[in-house]
């Protein structure tokens, strides 16, 4: 990985196997003070939210009351060491034009909804980010109400495993590459938050 913002590294966990998962979720709590009824109602919450915010036109109010609920879950945790948590996407030429618009540099990237990452790589796409997250940063971690483990709350007898680690950043996350590489067919960007 090659992070030039030193000053940003306190070696920062990375995640490898379900275990790493469960030693973050021992440690930050990440689920503290988010009641059944707020998991339940954000394992419902699909990509449309995200669709919704970024067409521009007023939301509706149930789909406000979504965003309003993601956004006061994110300010609740702040990490509490140094993340890298990976993102799998199609292109960031998106993301790119969005940072030009706001006047940022071409080394960053403009999140206009919620960045969905993941603590464990997905290499799903053919273009990765590994992504710094510096202590300190709000974030919503879903685990094991996620979406993409299945639906919450599991039947009867049923055991969920967080196999993901789905960790949420909110809307305008600002992102600065810091280096680009090839691995095996797929171009890994190194990013950092940049607040």
């Amino acid at each position: 990985m090659i992070f030039r913002k030193k000053n940003l590294i306190d070696h920062p966990l990375i995640f490898n196997t379900s275990d790493d998962i469960y030693e973050f979720i021992k440690n930050e709590k990440p689920h503290y003070g988010i009641t059944e009824e707020e998991k339940i109602v954000v394992n419902r919450i699909g990509c449309g939210l995200n669709n919704a915010i970024r067409s521009g036109r007023e939301l509706d109010p149930y789909t406000q009351q979504e965003m309003d609920l993601f956004q006061r879950l994110i300010q609740m945790h702040t990490l509490k060491h140094s993340i890298i948590v990976n993102r799998a996407v199609r292109s960031i030429d998106y993301e790119l034009t969005l940072a030009r618009n706001k006047g940022l540099s071409k080394k960053h990237l403009f999140h206009d909804g919620f960045l969905y990452t993941s603590l464990l790589r997905a290499y799903s796409g053919q273009i990765h980010l590994k992504i710094l997250i510096p202590e300190g940063t709000p974030y919503l971690y879903t685990g094991v109400f996620s979406n993409t483990i299945g639906s919450y709350p599991p039947e009867e007898n049923q055991t969920i495993k967080d196999t993901v680690g789905e960790l949420i950043l909110d809307i305008g996350t600002i992102l600065k590459i810091d280096g680009k590489r090839r691995e095996k067919g797929i171009t890994i960007y190194d990013v950092h938050v940049d607040k």
